[in-house]
């Protein structure tokens, strides 16, 4: 119908049968958090692994030194110079495979407007380095090889720190009419109690793990000097640091809230022996099945891919001796703030 308000405009491509004459964008960037990094892998003593098994030897005993009495001993071992012993401790590191496969239909890849595989790949890392952070910090599917996580390890040797501990301040008063006021603790005279603890055993901190979030519970927390505890990090590669120290929050998704706030450790002592980086390979053919045998997928017949991915590695917290603290029950280099 000829007239001057006949006007083609969007509405009229958008929708019905002129849809594929304007199509939307088509933005083939995924809007997703970048993959986050393990804990154990970027804090941890790494040592590559020749291989399945591998022993590093630790201080157990150290000789002690005795005076030579020239007078009189009841002993009769006076002049007479005395024996002691040194000992080492093998600890063993036993690389435990940590494996998932990730199938795709052919043509789901061929018709996806992204690189399906690409996308994949980093979040198999990421998944392999939060089930590595579970086993080692908290003992979460730990293999039986790793022996104690970090989390146990600090809480058999007492080193265990509970926030908002009570502060005796003031006492007033004598005997029976004695009485003190106190106060709650902030996190970080809590952390700095926790260094205190391992100082004492021989052990110094190197470095700090969290959970996410914690590093807002720090932020204007100041020494006796005002002085910032805590240092957020101001540029890419650069650490935070509380009390001078590394520190990181673990935001892959391994950290247990209900179990710690901060770990503290002599990050030297915790080892993870790497046999195996993570390694990656796409399939076109082969069969998938269950634990019973049943065939799930045939890549071939079902036109799928799938890719799979390895790595092997082991864990161990070696808890050598110490100058300060011989009874190995009662050392251990980390600590937690719970």
């Amino acid at each position: 119908m000829a007239g001057y308000a006949n006007v083609l405009g969007s509405a009229q491509l958008s929708g019905g049968y002129g849809s594929n004459l304007m199509p939307p964008q088509a933005i083939t960037e995924i809007l997703q958090a970048a993959p986050k990094a393990s804990a154990l892998l970027t804090m941890a003593n790494k040592v590559q692994m020749s291989a399945g098994t591998a022993r590093q030897s630790v201080l157990g005993s150290a000789p002690d030194a005795y005076w030579v009495r020239s007078e009189p001993k009841s002993d009769s071992k006076s002049g007479m110079k005395e024996t002691d012993l040194q000992a080492w401790e093998d600890i063993v590191i036993t690389a435990e495979e940590l494996a998932v496969v990730v199938p795709i239909p052919d043509n789901v890849v061929a018709d996806a407007r992204i690189d399906l595989w690409s996308q994949v790949a980093p979040r198999v890392a990421e998944a392999i380095g939060r089930k590595l952070d579970q086993a080692g910090i908290f003992g979460a599917d730990m293999p039986v090889s790793f022996g104690t996580s970090l989390l146990a390890g600090a809480i058999a040797a007492g080193n265990v720190i509970t926030r908002n501990r009570d502060i005796p301040v003031s006492t007033s008063g004598t005997g029976a009419n004695a009485a003190s006021t106190s106060r709650k603790s902030d996190l970080g005279e809590d952390v700095a109690e926790a260094g205190k603890r391992l100082r004492k055993q021989g052990y110094g901190i190197s470095g700090f793990a969290s959970a996410p979030g914690i590093e807002w519970e720090l932020i204007g927390l100041r020494n006796g000097q005002g002085t910032p505890i805590y240092v957020p990090s101001l540029a890419a590669g650069t650490p935070s640091t509380l009390y001078g120290k590394p520190m990181g929050e673990v935001d892959n998704g391994a950290w247990d809230d209900a179990q710690a706030s901060i770990i503290a450790a002599d990050w030297s002592k915790v080892v993870v022996g790497i046999r195996q980086d993570i390694e990656y390979r796409i399939f076109s053919e082969g069969v998938i099945t269950d634990a019973a045998g049943k065939v799930l997928l045939n890549l071939m017949q079902a036109d799928s891919k799938a890719m799979r991915v390895t790595f092997r590695a082991g864990f161990v917290v070696a808890n050598p001796l110490t100058a300060l603290q011989k009874d190995k029950t009662k050392r251990y280099p980390a600590a937690i703030v719970k």
